[in-house]
């Protein structure tokens, strides 16, 4: 299957590169600021442990209870369960987990909870609006964007938060150097297990030199895959006039409702979406995604797509 992401792009480790740059960090935050219109936004390790900053920045703990999207990855059962408690479909929970998922805008009806706008893998169009339901934090992870093998980027109104997760990138800088490496022989499979990969995704709030070159050389891939996904999804829907595409963020992935396209059973994975996204209800139902990212070569993309049209014809 093709991947619904981005998978990290090569790059040479230097074992000697610990502390980072500066005026590069400044660059990567400044830029992300400007792209999705927030007020402040700063580095974290990735967007895993940036919901965890922001758990220890509530004070939360064992009495607290946080609502997370049906289906959601078991990283986020592991990460957020190290700190409190997690619970799907519980919408009376003290904080809410918001995912705006491949793409699209999720309109939360409940905004007096305290709210986390997940859109680890939106990049935003010209008219995207940030923090749709009014969140604490919008997240945003690279890996998933722009092909870095580690780094999330917390976007927020809140200046005491920002303040916050900026005094945490220089704390327990060991821990971020050894989470670095790790992740880094991950990403290029030379580490087939990672068995420290949630306890130290918990704890971690820095990063080394190593994660921040990693970005600023990845940062070229941003506009790469903005303009790659706004020409492939022009494409489909040139061909596909009912499939649906947000008006506001761009994703990796476009969305075949199962009902209407159960003929791609052999050519598209089967995931499951919430199609109603103005209800605070999760109305999942099954879908397909098809992979449209920038590395997905083109030739690959137009062979894929050629069979969906037949498959679609007969």
């Amino acid at each position: 299957m093709t991947n619904q992401w981005p998978l990290s792009e090569r790059y040479k480790f230097n074992n000697s590169l610990n502390k980072y740059s500066q005026k590069k960090l400044e660059y990567i935050e400044n830029f992300f600021l400007k792209k999705y219109k927030a007020k402040y936004a700063f580095l974290a390790p990735s967007s895993r442990s940036s919901i965890n900053i922001l758990l220890k920045f509530l004070k939360f703990n064992r009495s607290h209870l946080v609502n997370i999207p049906k289906w959601s990855s078991h990283c986020l059962f592991e990460t957020i369960g190290s700190i409190t408690n997690v619970a799907v479909e519980n919408f009376s929970s003290d904080l809410v987990v918001v995912f705006h998922k491949w793409g699209n805008t999720f309109k939360y009806r409940n905004k007096s909870q305290i709210i986390v706008e997940d859109s680890v893998d939106s990049l935003p169009k010209k008219n995207f609006k940030p923090f749709a339901n009014n969140g604490i934090q919008e997240i945003i992870s690279l890996p998933k964007i722009i092909g870095s093998y580690s780094g999330g980027i917390v976007l927020t109104n809140n200046k005491k938060y920002y303040n916050y997760g900026k005094d945490l990138q220089n704390k327990d800088m060991s821990l971020g150097i050894i989470q670095s490496r790790k992740k880094f022989l991950y990403s290029q499979n030379k580490l087939k297990k990672f068995e420290s990969w949630f306890y130290d995704e918990c704890r971690n709030t820095s990063f080394d030199g190593n994660v921040v070159e990693n970005i600023a050389n990845c940062m070229e891939n941003f506009e790469k895959n903005t303009n790659t996904l706004i020409k492939r999804m022009n494409i489909i829907k040139e061909i596909f006039p009912n499939i649906y595409f947000d008006k506001q963020r761009l994703g990796p992935c476009c969305i075949f409702r199962y009902e209407n396209y159960s003929k791609f059973n052999k050519e598209l994975e089967l995931k499951f979406f919430n199609f109603s996204l103005k209800t605070k209800n999760n109305n999942f139902e099954k879908c397909f995604i098809f992979p449209i990212h920038y590395q997905i070569a083109e030739r690959e993309f137009e062979n894929k797509l050629e069979k969906l049209i037949i498959l679609s014809k007969n």
